[in-house]
């Protein structure tokens, strides 16, 4: 029997949020997708996930910018990850499709998300010190574990 997995994580920033939701394993979650990304703001969602993207605009939006689903026209992770390795080859930075600071705020969001749904806490973060502003969940999550008989340099 198949484990459901169903999450929904709100990123509340200054001038807009940001909805992750997830449902695997019924492959029919929010916006008939199994995951997405939702970009809300006042007139419209921008809706998208590796598969396609769609503009969806409120009923009362006097701005009339949808923009019905759009397929992905290729292979975004596999052309992500050839890029990105040709840049580790070249060592050509500007060659990058996205930038390293953009691709590591991207997995910090990730990660935020699992560390909020593990601790069952809403969390702040401080953009400044790059880390939550309560000590215990960095201590608990934040920090290092080694594995296995293996740890990492001291750098």
């Amino acid at each position: 029997m198949k484990k459901l997995l169903i999450r929904s994580t709100l990123y509340e920033y200054d001038k807009f949020n940001m909805v992750w939701d997830s449902a695997m394993c019924i492959d029919n979650g929010s916006y008939n997708r199994n995951h997405w990304i939702a970009y809300i703001g006042n007139n419209d969602a921008l809706i998208l996930n590796r598969q396609a993207w769609e503009v969806i605009e409120e009923k009362v939006s006097c701005n009339k910018v949808s923009k019905p689903f759009v397929k992905s026209s290729d292979n975004g992770l596999d052309n992500h990850m050839v890029n990105f390795f040709s840049v580790v080859r070249s060592r050509k930075k500007e060659e990058l499709n996205c930038s390293v600071r953009d691709a590591a705020h991207v997995a910090t969001v990730a990660h935020m998300e699992n560390i909020a749904f593990r601790s069952g806490q809403k969390l702040s973060w401080n953009n400044v010190k790059h880390q939550f502003t309560d000590q215990q969940i960095d201590d608990k999550y934040l920090l290092a574990n080694d594995h296995n008989g293996y740890s990492l340099p001291k750098v």
